[in-house]
């Protein structure tokens, strides 16, 4: 998502600190490091910037190479990328409580606003978190 609506000067950097991190969701599907493992990131990175107008070619980032066919994708990254909005998901912003609308109107303010700003939403388990990311999900 910060390739998509952050300003990150340098992509590289980026991709260095997390590559790791990301790269831990296909070691489980028994892809080896290397190559195939960075191809994967990238291609499942790709199909997440089509879905914004972008591509891999837009950032200093490694070459995707057209000939690596990976078909496993992890189930959380799936899940994502197959997520459809029905109307009903968009109404469901009504329902939040006071501090989820706080917290929902100003990141989609930032949004509509176009300004790049790292947030992290801190609350004890079961004070709606996953319920207001899955309110922002439908309307981002």
């Amino acid at each position: 998502m910060l390739l998509v609506f952050g300003d990150i000067i340098d992509v590289c950097q980026l991709w260095n600190e997390n590559f790791n991190a990301i790269a831990e969701d296909f070691a489980y599907g028994e892809i080896p490091k290397e190559q195939l493992q960075i191809q994967k990131v990238l291609q499942n990175l790709n199909t997440f910037l089509q879905r914004h107008a972008k591509t891999i070619s837009n950032y200093d980032l490694l070459e995707l190479l057209p000939e690596i066919n990976i078909i496993e994708f992890p189930q959380t990254l799936l899940e994502e990328l197959s997520y459809s909005i029905i109307p009903e998901e968009l109404t469901k912003s009504n329902t939040l409580n006071r501090t989820q609308h706080i917290i929902f109107d100003n990141i989609m303010d930032l949004i509509s606003r176009n300004e790049r700003e790292v947030l992290f939403v801190n609350s004890p388990a079961r004070s709606g978190k996953t319920y207001l990311y899955n309110c922002l999900i439908a309307y981002i």
